[in-house]
């Protein structure tokens, strides 16, 4: 038999907020794919730049049919109601990961290169009780980062990896690894190598990420902030 971890009723709860702003900022992304889907179908050039107050005030600026704008106000409206609701979402995670039940962790995590607000509090509230993983082998199977392995006889083959666990903490771990790709040298050193081994720019930087929750796990097992002398793997 294999013992499951159980997260606690505060832990679980602490974690639903993490995944609420999560299931937010998917609905904001689907909402700006539709004004631009919106815009391309009635041949309505784009105005440009980045997602902010200007550009909201130049897409409801726009020449268009009374009918069209009124659709597009309220795909805006939309917009900027998730905007809110993510800001006081993000309020919230910051009152809960302030708590002493996680702020030595979350200080610990963000003194790692590339890994901000978002990633620790998401790794926090996934991983739960991260010391019960005894082995590096463990945090990459639990995440998902790990080639699927296929043997047979004296051959070994790895293909992609596993997936496991949940997508949104895995991709946040992508992020913060071409954050720390772009911020440390150490890190890109070991994104070449990867890169040099694998032939593959998204494999080594899946390298990365998993490298980064390795390190996150034993940063916090060891009570340290960040060091490439000592989670140097």
């Amino acid at each position: 038999m294999t013992f499951v971890s159980v997260p606690t009723e505060q832990q679980e709860s602490d974690r639903q907020v993490v995944r609420l702003r999560d299931q937010l900022a998917s609905k904001r992304k689907r909402i700006m794919q539709q004004i631009k889907s919106f815009l391309l179908q009635h041949g309505i050039s784009w105005p440009g730049g980045n997602w902010n107050e200007a550009l909201l005030k130049r897409l409801r600026e726009l020449d268009i049919t009374s009918e069209q704008m009124f659709t597009l106000n309220q795909h805006v409206d939309e917009y900027e109601f998730l905007c809110s609701k993510i800001k006081e979402t993000n309020a919230e995670l910051r009152k809960i990961f302030s708590s002493e039940r996680h702020s030595a962790a979350i200080e610990i995590f963000k003194s790692h290169p590339g890994v901000g607000n978002i990633v620790a509090w998401a790794f926090r509230a996934e991983m739960f009780d991260i010391t019960r993983f005894k082995e590096p082998k463990h945090i990459s199977k639990y995440t998902g980062l790990c080639p699927r392995v296929s043997q047979s006889g004296k051959t070994c083959r790895q293909g992609p990896i596993t997936k496991t666990g949940r997508r949104q903490l895995r991709a946040l771990l992508v992020q913060a690894a071409w954050a720390w790709y772009r911020n440390d040298p150490h890190a890109r050193q070991i994104y070449n190598r990867l890169l040099h081994n694998t032939g593959n720019g998204k494999k080594a930087i899946v390298g990365l990420a998993k490298r980064i929750a390795i390190h996150l796990w034993r940063m916090l097992c060891d009570g340290c902030l960040y060091d490439a002398n000592i989670v140097k793997i």
